[in-house]
């Protein structure tokens, strides 16, 4: 079954990521919004005052430089809330929805988890021709998805087709472990998003992991 498109949200839809739109995985951080509007304050106080200091009145000033720290830190976040909008599914139907674009599950076949430099953040990226979703398994500050986004995200990857790649050099994926080390199986994806606090080396090359399956304890 191929993607399609759809308008309108369905009322058996569930979102696939629980933070907030600003928060979500790829977001502008903190840190760079802060320091991009910091030079922007700088930057333009020194080119006021080498124009000449007294030319610009202090009203101006300050409406000038209050309206560029709006730019600077609302734009960044608007550009990636609408490169990257939030996608939802449909456990009825078993399809993904990005904006009006529907996939169905089983047309995502591959899944990788996404290095972001944060050593908290749990990332997950699950593709299908035409369409990836990042799925934020738990987000920078240690916050993990709970239900139902979280079964939602682990009915979806249930009912994909993900598999390791393979390549010419190595068609039957004996080595796919070593080629394509952030890539995951669906049982390995599906332990990810089931337990991404017990399974930190899942995705980083290492998938010899053995981690305790959805429901189970993990207290001997």
């Amino acid at each position: 079954m191929a993607a399609g498109f759809r308008g309108g949200r369905s009322s058996s839809e569930v979102r696939l990521t629980q933070w907030k739109w600003f928060s979500r995985a790829g977001a502008p951080t903190e840190r760079v919004l802060i320091g991009v509007s910091l030079v922007a304050i700088v930057g333009g106080n020194l080119v006021f005052d080498a124009l000449n200091p007294d030319a610009v009145p202090l009203a101006a000033r300050l409406a000038v430089l209050v309206g560029a720290f709006i730019v600077l830190t609302v734009l960044p976040l608007v550009v990636h809330a609408i490169r990257r909008p939030a996608p939802y599914a449909d456990l009825s139907a078993k399809t993904v929805r990005v904006r009006s674009r529907v996939t169905p599950f089983a047309s995502f076949t591959t899944a990788r988890r996404i290095e972001t430099g944060r050593s908290k953040q749990v990332v997950l990226e699950v593709s299908a021709p035409g369409e990836k979703v990042l799925l934020e398994l738990r987000d920078r500050l240690g916050r993990v998805t709970t239900d139902p986004t979280q079964d939602a995200i682990v009915t979806f990857l249930q009912g994909s087709r993900v598999a390791m790649p393979s390549s010419s050099e190595d068609p039957t994926g004996r080595f796919a472990h070593v080629n394509f080390p952030q890539h995951l199986t669906r049982e390995q994806a599906i332990e990810l998003a089931s337990h991404p606090l017990t399974s930190p080396d899942i995705g980083a090359g290492h998938h010899d992991v053995e981690a305790p399956s959805r429901g189970e304890s993990t207290i001997g």
